[in-house]
């Protein structure tokens, strides 16, 4: 599945990956439970925000398994995408369908998120990559944005996982 399929460069974007490890006090196991499950991204939501997940059968309660549509989407935000390949305890990949944005279509459009799992002892570090398209303009102001968005999932990886 080649990302130029889902999400083609515009010539007036540029290219942006961010990446950030974290680390979980907990096994493998247990992270890739956690990572993978609808609640992880559903639950606790604000709303108007929310985070959609569809079987591609259109049938049934959904999992996360490759080629199970998502949608997260609110104001200033759709990023609409499949779970693409998918390798227990290790990686998971999800590829955001051409149409998808932050703030507008013009200023950023999420390609590719995915996560790698490594373990090390009793701890689990957890790398998250986000590929983007971004106006060149608006770059600092993402790669700010993103920074923060990392802190964040630190700590919020810090408290699920907290004295396990």
């Amino acid at each position: 599945m080649n990302t130029h399929i889902f999400n083609p460069k515009p010539k007036f974007l540029k290219k942006n990956k961010y990446t950030k490890t974290v680390t979980a006090k907990s096994d493998v196991d247990s992270v890739w439970t956690w990572l993978n499950s609808m609640d992880t991204f559903s639950k606790g939501q604000v709303p108007p925000y929310r985070v959609e997940f569809i079987n591609p059968s259109g049938e049934g309660e959904p999992t996360f398994k490759e080629g199970v549509y998502t949608n997260h989407h609110g104001p200033l935000l759709s990023a609409c995408g499949a779970i693409g390949e998918m390798q227990k305890n290790k990686y998971r990949d999800l590829r955001y369908f051409y149409g998808s944005y932050v703030i507008s279509f013009r200023l950023i459009r999420p390609t590719r998120l995915q996560f790698w799992l490594e373990t090390n002892g009793s701890e689990t570090h957890i790398k998250m990559s986000l590929d983007s398209y971004v106006s060149p303009m608006f770059e600092p102001v993402w790669n700010l944005g993103l920074k923060l968005f990392g802190i964040s999932f630190q700590s919020w990886v810090g408290r699920v996982f907290r004295g396990q």
